[in-house]
């Protein structure tokens, strides 16, 4: 699976794991490892010792995710479904269920000219 369809910034639901079903922009993306780090998701609780900088304890911090358990939120009807890429001299990225009709049109009239 390729992290071409997902940026830092888009709004994504997640589909499977311990926090199914909430919603949150993403923080960071990790193509190498296919994997995405979501605002507010998956957090865990990490044991850090003190040092000089900062005092010690338990702190909660947002772990990597899998992309495929996450799918991109569609701005117009708020529903999670995938995405389009088309490629042109402006690279457009359309989410399938809100623009399809969009991309339809918008690829024909490409085509046309």
């Amino acid at each position: 699976m390729s992290l071409g369809r997902l940026k830092k910034g888009d709004l994504v639901k997640v589909l499977a794991g311990k926090d199914k079903g909430k919603t949150g922009k993403i923080l960071k993306a990790i193509p190498e490892k296919n994997k995405v780090v979501v605002e507010k998701i998956n957090v865990i609780k990490k044991h850090k010792r003190p040092d000089q900088k900062s005092k010690g304890g338990v702190v909660e911090k947002e772990a990597a995710m899998n992309i495929s358990k996450v799918s991109i939120v569609c701005g117009k009807c708020k529903e999670a479904t995938g995405s389009k890429i088309v490629f042109s001299k402006t690279a457009r990225r359309f989410v399938s269920a809100a623009s399809a009709m969009t991309l339809s049109m918008w690829v024909k009239k490409k085509w046309q000219d």
